[in-house]
């Protein structure tokens, strides 16, 4: 992938539409990337008061920062269901600190996915 092509988007849709077939049949496994999901909820669901000058610099990983960082393991099921059920627009920040605007990538070819092979 060119540098400047966040796959993100692709894989995040991807999860959802997983997620939400999972929901739709009852039953069924979840086929997705749980780490990445994870990764995105820590980055959305978390506001961030100030945006490190890193997240500019052309080396910088979000993923590699959030390996780095603590984990948030005291957070039962149930507590991550109350507060999913319980989120307000005000909440979510919507768009990734750490995510500049710029091209996604979307579509493979002639198809509207991007498949993610080893994921």
């Amino acid at each position: 992938l060119d540098k400047k092509v966040t796959p993100v988007p692709a894989i995040l849709a991807e999860t959802f539409r997983s997620l939400n077939a999972c929901r739709r049949a009852d039953k069924g496994r979840f086929i997705g990337c749980t780490q990445l999901l994870l990764a995105w909820f820590h980055s959305h669901f978390w506001k961030v008061e100030k945006v490190s000058y890193r997240v500019f610099s052309e080396d910088y990983s979000p993923l590699k920062e959030l390996v780095a960082t603590s984990r948030r393991d005291d957070i039962s099921e149930e507590k991550w269901i109350a507060i999913l059920q319980n989120l307000q627009d005000e909440d979510i920040e919507w768009r990734a600190p750490w995510m500049l605007p710029n091209e996604i990538l979307y579509r493979c070819g002639n198809f509207d996915w991007v498949p993610l092979l080893g994921i």
